[in-house]
């Protein structure tokens, strides 16, 4: 969960920033996922390469101090969604 390592969140960030610039307008990290609002270069339109490196860097920085995958991670969040949605009774 992002908020649970936040610390490496800010470093994968500022990291990523530094070998494609930005400029971060507005930014929102949540558990499990984060929204940011981002100015790029003029001429650079290519969003995705920092979001995905944003999240690459995030996950290797905490692979080794987790017992959970990303996949793992991905499981579990599904489940809480279904369960607040349909309400379902956790028989877990």
């Amino acid at each position: 969960m992002l908020t649970d390592f936040i610390g490496d969140f800010r470093e994968a960030y500022r990291e990523v920033q530094s070998y494609y610039p930005f400029e971060t307008i507005a930014i929102v990290v949540l558990p499990d996922h984060f929204h940011v609002i981002m100015q790029l270069p003029e001429g650079d339109s290519n969003y995705s390469r920092r979001i995905g490196a944003i999240k690459t860097n995030f996950s290797r920085r905490i692979q080794n101090r987790t017992d959970k995958t990303a996949s793992q991670l991905k499981k579990k969040r599904k489940w809480y969604l279904t369960k607040a949605v349909l309400g379902a009774s956790d028989s877990r």
